[in-house]
């Protein structure tokens, strides 16, 4: 701490052995050993006990030898056949979608969340566990499939065994897409049937305008699950298909309801912008 130099004789070693290096120096970094072992060496196993063990039972811890169970079970399956038979919209690894899904099962399990299905019932508690732990699949591995594709994982989802061992079910009607958690009822419930009331605002501009709809509902309430966990969220999709303007929309709405001050910063970028400008924004 002093900054005194302690010379080592020749038969001495020192070894340190720390967590991260977030706050190390440049140089602190380039002294460091680092062995590296490749992700296709290792696999998905490593990622996978390391949350089950970790973060789970603080989640729940009642049922944190269930769900891991089940994560042991189903999340290599569900990822080889996004692999293999889906098309994505954006290039991923796998420890992105596990990720994925860790996230939004962590936001769809926060304490505030659970208590929202106003049940102090123990088998509902953990029924509704199990159809967020569904929902989570669907929008971790699933999110970022082509609309193509879609259709593959809701067929290969209701086939996989999964279903039938949560106790969850889904309307043959449209896909697992379509439906979202209704905590009231614990039961999987269409978007559509959740969309707010619109009000026209005469002195919005026009291209402010955002008529809410099943879709633009959903995207909503995964943009403000995530944030609220302080997530990183990143929405792709087709040239027109109104990205820009949900985002907006998300980010007008939280600066009108939070109660800490909040000031959005909205940049554009197209091929030509570089980190300069990025910063010179900044």
């Amino acid at each position: 701490a002093n900054g005194e130099r302690i010379k080592l004789a020749p038969t001495m070693h020192m070894v340190f052995e720390v967590n991260d290096l977030s706050v190390a120096s440049p140089a602190t970094v380039s002294r460091c050993g680092m062995v590296y072992m490749e992700a296709v060496y290792l696999g998905n196993a490593p990622y996978v006990t390391s949350w089950c063990r970790t973060t789970l039972p603080q989640l729940l811890p009642k049922q944190a030898d269930e769900f891991g169970a089940f994560c042991t079970k189903h999340l290599e399956a569900i990822l080889g056949f996004v692999r293999e038979h889906c098309q994505a919209g954006t290039p991923t690894c796998d420890a992105n979608l596990l990720a994925g899904f860790f996230k939004l099962l962590e936001a769809s399990l926060a304490p505030e969340r659970r208590a929202a299905s106003k049940t102090s019932d123990e088998r509902e508690q953990a029924q509704l566990a199990r159809l967020w732990f569904v929902f989570s699949v669907i929008w971790g591995f699933g999110g970022n499939l082509r609309e193509e594709s879609r259709s593959k994982f809701d067929d290969f989802l209701r086939q996989s065994g999964l279903l039938k061992e949560l106790n969850a079910s889904f309307p043959e009607k449209g896909s697992v897409f379509d439906y979202c958690v209704a905590p009231e009822t614990s039961s999987f419930v269409p978007w559509t049937s959740v969309v707010p009331a619109f009000a026209y605002d005469k002195e919005a501009p026009f291209f402010d305008i955002l008529v809410p709809t099943g879709s633009s509902t959903c995207y909503d309430f995964l943009l403000g699950m995530l944030i609220a966990r302080g997530s990183h969220v990143m929405i792709v999709g087709e040239t027109g298909t109104g990205k820009s303007t949900l985002v907006q929309g998300f980010l007008n709405k939280l600066v009108a309801t939070s109660e800490v001050g909040i000031n959005p910063v909205l940049a554009s970028f197209s091929a030509q912008t570089s980190a300069k400008n990025m910063q010179d924004l900044l």
